[in-house]
């Protein structure tokens, strides 16, 4: 994810690694979640967890 973002905003060069740490601590929690979500939705909609990755767009539920 940073490095698609760093590839979206044109930056130069890698991160800072303390920085990018911090960011990685910061967004755990919520990664968990969101991952938690994920699973319960793609189980009560019949879907493998997998088959919910496909780029944006190219999934029509």
């Amino acid at each position: 994810m940073s490095r698609y973002m760093g590839e979206l905003v044109h930056l130069e060069g890698p991160p800072d690694p303390k920085e990018a740490y911090a960011r990685y601590n910061e967004w755990l929690p919520f990664a968990h979640r969101n991952r938690a979500f994920f699973e319960a939705s793609a189980k009560d909609l019949g879907y493998e967890l997998d088959e919910l990755f496909d780029e944006p767009g190219q999934r029509l539920f």
